[in-house]
């Protein structure tokens, strides 16, 4: 695989520990492709949400101890507020 001389740059990624999984997600952007980096909460939650999930099924599969699960439950029901998400019958 080669880059054109004029392909766009990279830059501003996240400094990263090499034993500690990154979460990135690519989207449009300004200038092009955006990249932002995400806590594992919220990759969790878009995980989860890539297909429709019944909401208790996907609250059992987050788990209720950890202080990730419960960042997801509040960033889901966040996203369902906002819209992000919907409940569809």
């Amino acid at each position: 695989m080669a880059l054109c001389d004029d392909a766009p740059k990279l830059t501003g990624l996240p400094e990263i520990d090499q034993q500690k999984k990154v979460y990135l997600l690519f989207g449009p952007g300004a200038t092009g492709i955006s990249i932002s980096n995400l806590d594992k909460p919220s990759y969790l939650v878009l995980y989860e949400t890539k297909r429709a999930v019944e909401i208790k099924s996907l609250l059992s599969r987050l788990g209720t101890v950890s202080a990730s699960a419960r960042r997801a439950q509040e960033i889901l029901s966040e996203s369902l507020e906002n819209g992000a998400l919907m409940i569809v019958g």
